[in-house]
């Protein structure tokens, strides 16, 4: 089938059917500019956190890291944020003269807990929009199929013989919308199991470096 002629078929087809193209035209936008802002982000936290993990277990002090965190020099989401409310909450219980190590280590343990999820809900955002529209739209496409499939056996009440030549364009119309579901929905499964695949590597990546932040504070106590 040509472009004119699908393009002909769309143009024929009844209101509602355009409607539904429509719907699934804009949904196949959206996934794509989501997956694209999502792509992006994950990237940039990925390569922020690499950099700032690799040159804080390099050796240097703490307190110099803390400093270019402040800075931004590791952006202002990922792992350096994790770290910096830990930090955060050591220099604050040691200004309120907390002695207790198990304390002490426990306070930032939970700082480092909230911050973890408060980087995790930022990745998280756009995912839920992706799986809508990877569930809804093949669903949206079958409506518009279904329709039209309807509108070509109604049409065959009107003549007294009915035919395949008769029935096939009407058909072919009704599938164009199954079809254009199928292409929003594709790519955003694909892209949602691949960014919820890669956000639980960070919250585990997350997760170790508590651990090991908290078990470094408890060697210095």
């Amino acid at each position: 089938m040509s472009e004119t002629d699908l393009f002909e078929l769309v143009k024929s087809a009844s209101l509602f059917a355009q409607a539904i193209l429509l719907v699934l035209v804009a949904i196949l936008f959206c996934v794509i500019f989501f997956i694209i802002r999502k792509v992006k982000a994950f990237t940039r936290v990925g390569s922020d956190s690499e950099k700032f993990n690799s040159e804080f277990w390099a050796g240097g002090k703490i307190e110099e890291i803390h400093a270019k965190v402040e800075d931004g020099a590791y952006g202002l989401d990922g792992l350096a944020m994790v770290f910096h409310a830990g930090y955060l909450e050591l220099e604050k219980l040691r200004k309120a003269q907390i002695a207790d190590p198990p304390l002490l280590v426990e306070g930032v343990r939970t700082a480092m807990e909230i911050a973890i999820q408060t980087e995790t809900s930022k990745l998280q955002r756009l995912l839920p929009s992706l799986a809508t529209a990877a569930s809804a739209s093949p669903y949206i496409g079958l409506l518009g199929t279904v329709w039209g499939i309807i509108n070509a056996f109604r049409s065959l009440t009107t003549t007294s013989q009915a035919t395949i030549a008769q029935v096939a364009p009407g058909i072919a119309e009704a599938l164009i919308a199954t079809a254009m579901g199928l292409f929003a929905a594709i790519p955003a499964v694909i892209a949602y199991n691949h960014l919820s695949a890669r956000l639980e590597d960070f919250n585990v990546q997350y997760e170790n470096f508590a651990d090991a932040f908290c078990n470094l504070v408890r060697r210095k106590l």
